[in-house]
């Protein structure tokens, strides 16, 4: 009898630890953690009205931190970037931060989660805006581990072939940029915190995305400031 008292109050306490590990991931994972970052967006909207039918940046901390003036002043460009951002809260969050402004492009970075959320997202998307052009990047490695790299190239090619399969939808691949010649991180381009970018490489990085979005835009000659009579 008390053995079988023991073992019912080990596995309560197992099924406890387990609940509660269950429920910080949820809670890790849930876009309500951006509810805050969501509202502060949409509170400076409200301020300053973000432009309409230009190109819109959405993702992670790659976008929040990129400087879209400075590098691409022809544009209209509005950011959606937010710190910890993952794919599945662009899907949750377009009705409010995306579907509103109509942008001609949308340059969005899925982050180091889930390329099989960006079919969701892309659905989502273009059935609100269906002349949208986006312009999926693809995703930086995190660390120079040999499983990590591996994972991230399957993401990238898991990306790389739903773009293919979607006219409205091109893969920007950015390895050649931030990778080494052996397939490793390039250090050098990581900002202090070894994951972020540094300016050299945003400016590397800008240079390849301006082309993209160039070739996106010239399809109607919306979001871009072209010079008069044009």
């Amino acid at each position: 009898m008390a053995i079988a008292m023991y073992a019912e109050s080990v596995f309560r306490f197992i099924l406890a630890g387990l609940l509660i590990l269950t429920s910080a991931a949820s809670a890790q994972t849930s876009p309500a953690r951006l509810k805050n970052a969501v509202s502060a967006l949409l509170k400076q909207d409200a301020e300053t009205l973000p432009s309409s039918e230009g190109v819109l940046f959405v993702g992670s901390s790659l976008v929040a931190r990129w400087d879209l003036r400075h590098y691409f002043p022809q544009y209209r460009t509005v950011n959606r970037g937010i710190e910890g951002a993952i794919l599945s809260d662009a899907t949750f969050y377009a009705d409010q931060l995306i579907v509103p402004l109509k942008p001609s492009t949308i340059v969005f970075y899925p982050g180091e989660n889930g390329a099989a959320e960006l079919s969701r997202f892309l659905v989502k998307v273009h059935k609100s805006l269906p002349k949208s052009q986006i312009l999926v990047l693809s995703i930086r490695p995190a660390d120079a581990r040999e499983d990590s790299l591996k994972l991230v190239h399957a993401a990238n090619e898991k990306l790389k072939a739903i773009a293919e399969q979607d006219k409205q939808v091109r893969f920007v691949d950015l390895d050649e940029l931030l990778l080494t010649p052996d397939g490793k991180p390039a250090t050098d381009l990581l900002g202090e915190d070894q994951q972020t970018l540094s300016k050299d490489g945003y400016d590397l990085v800008s240079q390849v995305v301006r082309i993209a979005v160039k070739g996106a835009e010239e399809r109607y000659w919306r979001g871009f400031n072209a010079p008069r009579g044009q």
